[in-house]
């Protein structure tokens, strides 16, 4: 028993430890699937990993949003912006599976486009990215 146990009991806070542990697993998940996204090197295509990872990502980047932690929300989906990208453009990655990642980017790019949108002064943040996703997209043609 803790000396605080009697001042802040445990049932204080009870949505909060699966709130965390949740937020947790997805962060392993996201971190799982992101390695497993740029270490691939096979000719199968697996559009469930790309889908599960847009999931916890786009989950993680919401939640932070709704705690108006926006540079943490900005944060997530620059992170799965990035990571698809960077593999949609690594040579060593196969022809497939670059296109499918690059196809897949547009859920990232429309997600920070609409947060920057919300942010006043960021004019530049979006025109950065619009022109970064305009040069990617002239490799999935």
């Amino acid at each position: 028993m803790s000396l605080y146990s009697d001042i802040y009991p445990i049932t204080t806070f009870p949505d909060l430890v699966p709130q965390r542990e949740h937020r947790n697993s997805c962060i392993l998940r996201l971190e799982r699937l992101e390695d497993a996204i740029r270490s691939y090197h096979g000719d199968e295509l697996h559009h469930e990993w790309l889908n599960d990872y847009l999931d916890a990502g786009l989950e993680l980047a919401q939640e932070a949003g709704e705690r108006d932690l926006i540079r943490l929300q900005e944060s997530w989906l620059r992170r799965i912006y990035n990571t698809l990208r960077d593999t949609g453009v690594n040579v060593s990655c196969g022809e497939a599976w670059r296109h499918q990642c690059l196809e897949y980017l547009y859920q990232p790019f429309f997600a920070l486009q609409h947060l920057y949108r919300a942010q006043p002064g960021s004019n530049s943040r979006i025109k950065a990215l619009s022109r970064d996703f305009s040069f990617i997209s002239r490799y999935v043609i």
